[in-house]
């Protein structure tokens, strides 16, 4: 019995399969690649404006603060070394998230639809301010938490002393976390309207989400059950806002297929 050594062997037809697959994908990778240097060139730039303005940005932060009552001390030599290199990278994390993100939905402009594209254009504006609202809002449970204490050990005679470095993670901390987490009513809606969620899923596992938020908000300082509330009670508005916002809007898509 004979084979026909002209017809194209299983090797010859995966080989051919992978070429027609990295000529179509390549441009694709080639695009990604180019939008992933530049936002790595504006963190780094804005990284190191932030470590070389160090001074001034933690000098306009420690303003909105009553520190009253409180000795903010360096207890090591270092520590100059890395609030400036702290003080960068959160810097540049700020400034380049917004720029990723244009970036992300302009690569993915042409897998959505018009009306898709237009939906994901008009978070961005509610995104910027959701995030300065969150940080601010940290900002403003630290300052009103370290007030109740700072109050209460001068009330005992009791002196402050705090690590300049821990102080400013802790805050910068809190604040850039909750201006992320105040994205979470985008990222729900933006999953129901884009049918990977449902409303009716949402509405019957409201507890678990309820929960979650709960143990999220339990691991940002401050750590004390008042500040607990001050920090949960947002998360729960939030997600009630998404949920109404979200109850009568009709999905582009239902499992991932566009609705027509």
């Amino acid at each position: 019995m004979t084979t026909d050594s002209s017809a194209p062997s299983t090797t010859d037809t995966d080989k051919s399969e992978v070429k027609e697959a990295m000529e179509r994908y390549m441009p694709y990778l080639e695009e990604a690649q180019k939008r992933l240097l530049y936002s790595g060139i504006v963190f780094l730039t804005s990284a190191v404006a932030g470590g070389i303005f160090y001074k001034q940005i933690l000098t306009f932060i420690m303003a909105r603060f009553d520190l009253s009552g409180i000795n903010i001390v360096l207890t090591s030599p270092y520590q100059v070394i890395e609030l400036a290199v702290n003080t960068g990278i959160m810097t540049g994390i700020v400034i380049t998230a917004p720029f990723l993100v244009y970036n992300l939905i302009t690569f993915l402009k042409p897998a959505l639809e018009p009306e898709e594209f237009k939906f994901v254009i008009s978070l961005i504006p509610i995104s910027l301010v959701l995030f300065v609202s969150g940080f601010f809002f940290g900002v403003w449970v630290m300052n009103f938490v370290i007030s109740i204490f700072t109050n209460a050990s001068l009330d005992f005679s009791i002196g402050n002393i705090w690590d300049i470095s821990r102080f400013f993670a802790q805050i910068l901390f809190s604040g850039v976390l909750l201006g992320l987490t105040f994205q979470f009513p985008l990222i729900l809606s933006a999953l129901m309207r884009f049918g990977v969620l449902t409303y009716e899923q949402l509405a019957k596992n409201r507890p678990y989400v309820y929960a979650a938020s709960l143990i999220f908000a339990a691991a940002l300082p401050p750590t004390d059950p008042f500040s607990l509330v001050l920090l949960v009670a947002p998360l729960f508005g939030l997600f009630e806002i998404a949920m109404m916002y979200n109850k009568n809007k009709k999905p582009f898509r239902k499992g991932g297929e566009n609705v027509q």
